[in-house]
């Protein structure tokens, strides 16, 4: 028996949602189909050939065709990749004061419609044609409609949209209408005493590989410490009781070393497992100063989440997952490109003893790959909101355990 003539002829590289999929294996018949994911209607099996439609979103799936050619049977795995209609795809480094991105048309036909970067009253928007299954690369958007952070991006058009968005903290753009937030009364905690507490429960009850009691280490380095030392950033913040950034975001930070400066959230008891900050009116983005733990073994999942909810019970949400978006007080995450990635636009840090403030803007942040930071160091998060909303409270929780999520301020753009 030679197995080559059965080799599936017609399989596509990618499809997209309502594509027809036409694929014959020469040389066998087509006895029966097992679709176990469930993305294929309008199934049909005549001879050699499977014909049916795809009807799924996005993703890798695996269909599998029992085949049989002479007096040999099996199955035969079909590994189908499903793309959306339209996509937009862009890199973690981003130029100075602007935006590069790329739109994907994954159809075969023309797609019509607007792109648009950064909806509202200040948005960029430039009407576009996509010839079928072509690439348009945009270079060169005007640093008036990009900001310090995240960019919503869309392109959508009459029977399709697509939105994606670009982090880019290599901007300094002044950031108009903000409010920074007086959380005074919300912190529970100083942040330098993070790993001075002792974190008895919940705990397992019998011998396991624990995390040490004061909240940092493992097994193999029980009294690893971190100093958490806030001098830094309490002078920054100075008379006016407000750091700014060099990309042009501010927050109010208490200078007064016997004051609180930190609201935490865990799974241990020693703190709330979520809390909550009142919000009003609208506001188009939120800035977040936010410093906490996190640990190997919470690494490729989610740590916790910020929640931003309206007062039409919906909300949006800030995934915080280690490393591409929480990142540890005390030390920087390596990256070098092979065993270790953040798959993430690098944020803004600032180290809490000498009030030094690194980013990708003046590659400041390169120099502590990977490294411990004397007196650890806040990280600058940030996320869209919908503007046409009014906003009723933030929500912040932490979800794994082991790990301490802290906010230490809050801006909003009106």
């Amino acid at each position: 028996m030679d197995r080559q003539k059965a080799t599936a002829v017609g399989k596509q590289e990618k499809y997209v949602n309502a594509d027809k999929l036409n694929i014959q294996f020469p040389g066998a018949s087509v006895l029966d189909i097992k679709d176990p994911q469930q993305i294929l209607g309008s199934i049909q099996k005549n001879a050699n050939r499977l014909v049916a439609v795809i009807a799924t979103a996005k993703g890798n799936y695996t269909v599998f065709v029992q085949l049989k050619q002479n007096d040999f049977t099996w199955w035969e795995p079909l590994d189908i990749v499903v793309k959306d209609a339209v996509e937009i795809f862009a890199s973690f480094t981003q130029h100075k004061n602007n935006l590069q991105f790329t739109v994907i048309n994954n159809t075969s036909i023309m797609q019509t419609g607007n792109l648009v970067v950064n909806p509202g009253s200040h948005a960029f928007v430039r009407p576009l044609e996509l010839e079928p299954n072509t690439i348009y690369t945009q270079f060169n958007i005007g640093e008036e409609f990009v900001i310090p952070g995240t960019n919503k991006i869309s392109f959508s058009g009459q029977n399709f949209a697509a939105h994606q968005v670009v982090t880019n903290w290599n901007v300094i753009n002044p950031v108009n209408n903000a409010q920074s937030l007086d959380l005074a009364k919300f912190f529970n905690d100083k942040v330098t005493n993070i790993f001075k507490n002792k974190y008895l429960s919940p705990r397992p009850t019998v011998s396991t590989l624990q995390l040490p009691v004061h909240g940092i280490g493992d097994w193999t380095h029980p009294v690893k410490k971190a100093d958490i030392n806030d001098k830094g950033l309490r002078a920054l913040a100075g008379s006016e009781n407000k750091i700014t950034l060099p990309q042009g975001i501010s927050f109010s930070i208490p200078s007064d070393t016997l004051q609180s400066n930190i609201l935490f959230t865990s799974q241990w008891d020693n703190y709330p497992k979520e809390a909550t900050v009142p919000l009003t009116g609208k506001a188009s983005h939120i800035y977040l100063l936010m410093a906490g733990s996190t640990n190997p073994m919470q690494s490729r999942l989610v740590n916790g989440a910020v929640i931003v909810s309206y007062t039409d019970n919906t909300a949006d949400t800030l995934l915080l997952k280690n490393p591409q978006s929480w990142w540890p007080i005390e030390q920087d995450y390596l990256e070098d490109g092979y065993a270790f990635t953040i798959d993430a636009a690098k944020p803004i840090r600032i180290h809490l003893k000498t009030g030094k403030i690194t980013s990708v803007l003046d590659n400041s942040i390169d120099a502590y790959n990977g490294k411990m930071i004397d007196g650890g160091a806040a990280t600058v998060l940030d996320m869209p909101l919908n503007n046409t909303k009014a906003i009723k409270e933030l929500k912040l929780q932490t979800i794994a355990n082991d790990v301490i999520i802290g906010l230490m301020g809050v801006t909003l753009i009106r």
